[in-house]
């Protein structure tokens, strides 16, 4: 019996075989673990003097390895576990750049000697080094940089969007698209986002926000609109809740217009924000069609801060978490919160009550209790959960507690 399968560099493999009772031709199987070295394998299959059915298997070629026996008393449906360890021949994918547009750029890697792609692209033609190989999972990163009188308009749908840098992520043969064009004379709108703040009254939420529209193009642009949308993931599609517009009309070559708007909401939009789609009915040819949506901050929740006990400010640049506890230290203010999936341990540290950081804990159980005396602070928590730290909140350090349950809280006694 012969059977030919993928191992990994090195690693050990565990192998089953079914066979039919008195049945030992060759047999072919592929183990499901990913991307492998390929290295074949003898098994040999007999009946023993004891009525067992016995499987050898060992490395046969392309690469060295160890050998396994087992053995079955099972007459009908014998099955046997042969565990093998070895190196096989090494395998690679191929990583490709290819062009198109009527513009001229170079395409380059971060990789500092041995493989490096390095691919000149002129008018859609792709020349020098644009192909390489590189082993399963390496992590590549491509940079595209336009030539005198041209502009990357971005990657091709698929591995990498936009006209940043291309992370590439190498688990199969990849071809990859970069768009140059020259550049024309055009106008080219641009857009930033400011002064987002949010407040309650009469239970609405109002957001406020100021949008700057810029031509930084060589042509004038007229009728210029601009579209606002709530957008929950940074990304304008069809998902987004329409808000309103502005109108900026005409804008001279180098002109900036900025334009203040005001929203109310019924439910609490933190964690949001305000997308805006400028030229959004695609009236004006511009030189590049793909940097004209500018994405707002998040949209801030609602924060208390006494200054002093008898005034009370919101403070909206803290994470939308139910704190549940909070302590002062020399110098710092020191919050815990429940662990989500945008902070670690549910730890925020602040100076000033007004800018807050926050802290990775290193633990997943929610905190519910923090106390703070002679330079140490302790949180506990969830399922035993005691973690300490000496430099204000920065870091901390789990503690064994030899507890399970919940803790809710702690003090500091003399």
């Amino acid at each position: 019996m012969k059977i030919k399968f993928y191992i990994f560099t090195p690693v050990l493999i565990l192998l089953m075989i079914l066979l039919q009772t008195n049945v030992f031709g060759e047999l072919s199987a592929i183990t499901n673990l990913g991307p492998m070295n390929e290295a074949s394998a003898n098994f040999a299959a007999s009946k023993g003097a004891d009525g067992k059915i016995y499987v050898f298997g060992g490395i046969k070629e392309n690469g060295l390895g160890s050998s396994g026996v087992d053995s079955s008393d099972d007459p009908d449906t014998p099955a046997f576990t042969v565990l093998i360890s070895g190196t096989g021949s090494e395998i690679a994918y191929t990583l490709s750049v290819v062009g198109l547009g009527d513009g001229s750029g170079v395409i380059t890697d971060s990789a500092t000697g041995g493989l490096q792609i390095s691919c000149v692209i002129t008018n859609g033609v792709a020349t020098g080094d644009c192909s390489e190989q590189y082993t399963p999972s390496s992590v590549v990163t491509l940079t595209a940089n336009p030539l005198e009188g041209s502009a990357f308009m971005g990657w091709g749908e698929g591995v990498c969007s936009g006209t940043g840098i291309c992370a590439v992520n190498v688990n199969s043969d990849i071809l990859l698209t970069a768009t140059f064009n020259t550049i024309k004379d055009l106008p080219d709108l641009m857009g930033t986002w400011t002064d987002i703040s949010k407040k309650v009254k009469k239970n609405k939420y109002i957001v406020k926000g100021k949008l700057t529209v810029q031509n930084v193009g060589t042509q004038p642009a007229d009728k210029v609109t601009a579209s606002i949308y709530l957008s929950y993931d940074q990304t304008y599609d069809s998902s987004d809740t329409y808000l309103g517009y502005k109108n900026f009309k005409k804008m001279n070559v180098g002109k900036t217009k900025s334009k203040s708007f005001k929203f109310k909401f019924e439910t609490d939009p933190a964690g949001y924000y305000l997308i805006a789609v400028i030229d959004p009915d695609c009236e004006i040819q511009e030189i590049y069609e793909n940097n004209n949506m500018p994405v707002s901050d998040a949209i801030p929740p609602p924060r208390l801060l006494t200054d002093p006990l008898d005034n009370w400010h919101w403070r909206a640049d803290v994470p939308t978490l139910s704190f549940t506890d909070i302590v002062y230290t020399s110098n710092t203010f020191v919050a815990v919160a429940p662990s989500t999936n945008m902070l670690m341990g549910g730890i925020i540290t602040s100076t000033d009550g007004y800018n807050w950081t926050m802290r990775d804990s290193g633990d997943h159980d929610y905190l519910n209790g923090i106390a703070y005396a002679n330079g140490l602070l302790v949180t506990v928590g969830n399922n035993g959960t005691i973690l300490t730290s000496d430099d204000n909140g920065e870091t901390w350090i789990r503690r064994t507690s030899g507890a399970t349950v919940d803790l809710y809280q702690i003090a500091y006694g003399n």
